[in-house]
């Protein structure tokens, strides 16, 4: 599909897709993008990643460990800087961020976690070198979106701020995501 696609009713189409795909919308988060989803960056890490003294001691102590999927998709042709007029319409080039966290997050942590996604995305921009015109360093883009979501398996996760195991594994996660999928649009 052209990536300057733009459906008349984007909700309406992705319903429909899911639907012939066998799913219930109801029961899906879906994200839209013009991006190519096969240039997402994927990346997994998990506390056995970071804590090199401790090791696995059983099969129920790796199922409970706490581990972090990101896939970022990225298209920077809407860029943007939070608390800035950018006269941009809302047109594709979004930066999609999904997140997958084995645990059970409670909705603070989920608060949290879209922060320090939001942290890491914007850190990624940077490093990449995204700016406006004028400049400045870009934030995003006007139609960014992020998902968290939570096996609800394993220990109760109540913070995800960058200080924490869960912050750290999501920000890092994110960032190389971002890297990688924004390396190949810039």
């Amino acid at each position: 599909m052209d990536k300057h696609y733009q459906a008349e009713d984007p909700v309406g189409e992705m319903n429909e897709f899911l639907t012939l795909e066998g799913f219930n919308p109801q029961d899906c988060a879906s994200m839209l993008t013009a991006a190519y989803v096969k240039q997402a960056g994927c990346f997994t890490l998990s506390t056995i990643d970071i804590e090199t003294d401790r090791t696995v001691q059983s099969v129920s102590d790796e199922d409970n460990r706490l581990q972090v999927t990101s896939c970022v998709t990225s298209g920077f042709s809407n860029k943007a800087r939070a608390g800035s007029r950018t006269g941009n319409d809302l047109y594709p080039g979004t930066i999609n961020i999904m997140v997958i966290v084995n645990g059970c997050m409670t909705d603070a942590c989920m608060a949290n976690a879209i922060i320090t996604a939001t942290e890491a995305k914007t850190a990624a921009l940077q490093d990449l070198g995204v700016t406006l015109d004028n400049g400045k360093s870009a934030t995003g883009t006007t139609t960014d979106a992020v998902l968290i979501a939570a096996t609800g398996r394993g220990r109760v996760l109540h913070y995800a701020g960058t200080a924490t195991q869960l912050g750290y594994l999501l920000g890092k996660t994110v960032y190389d995501g971002l890297i990688a999928s924004g390396r190949l649009c810039i």
